[in-house]
């Protein structure tokens, strides 16, 4: 059985993301945004499709949501389906653009899975990924990329697997665009994108 994530399940994510690092002493930032590869899981598939958001002119991607006026603080925007897309400027992203803040009650840029959740006796919780790319306008100098996360990946939490969120610190108040995507094994699918605050730690 399969069932859709919502902003709860995120926050529950982060705490119990935060609650794991803690005990076994690893930084927040690489159980947020899924560690390595091998946080899967033993002998489950990790060869996914996630782009490493290479491309150098992500950051002139149209926002699909958003504008240069938009306040993105504890809020987020969700994609209909897994068809979004910027090629050739940038592939298989949903973007949005806004002004975030790097104090209270915003701190983090983020992307999570919103597509069906994988449960671990089918797919295996490691088949859902999720990715982000933080952009930074520098007025003359442009879209600035200021961090790509690694994928993270879903994980098992008793009998149930929680969906993935990749994160991103947030360095200034300023505008960015947030650029995520997510995905099944192959295939892309709805993605969660906007910013949170630290409350969730």
């Amino acid at each position: 059985m399969l069932r859709s994530p919502s902003f709860r399940s995120l926050t529950t994510h982060m705490k119990l993301t935060s609650k794991v690092a803690v005990s076994l002493g690893l930084p927040l930032a690489i159980a947020g945004c899924g560690g390595s590869p091998a946080s899967a899981g033993d002998g489950e598939k990790t060869d996914h499709i996630a782009q490493a958001f290479g491309e150098s002119t992500c950051g002139g991607a149209l926002p699909d949501v958003g504008g240069s006026s938009t306040y993105i603080i504890n809020g987020y925007f969700q994609s209909s389906d897994g068809n979004y897309d910027h090629w050739p400027t940038c592939s298989h992203v949903f973007v949005a653009e806004g002004i975030m803040v790097n104090t209270y009650p915003t701190n983090y840029a983020y992307a999570t899975y919103a597509g069906p959740i994988a449960q671990p006796s089918n797919y295996g919780c490691g088949a859902m990924w999720a990715a982000v790319s933080l952009w930074e306008d520098e007025g003359s100098a442009g879209w600035v990329k200021i961090a790509d996360s690694p994928p993270a990946y879903g994980y098992q939490y008793g009998n149930e697997c929680i969906a993935p969120t990749a994160m991103i610190t947030i360095p200034d108040y300023a505008r960015y665009k947030v650029i995520g995507q997510a995905g099944l094994i192959y295939s892309y699918v709805p993605v969660q994108i906007g910013a949170v605050n630290n409350s969730v730690r």
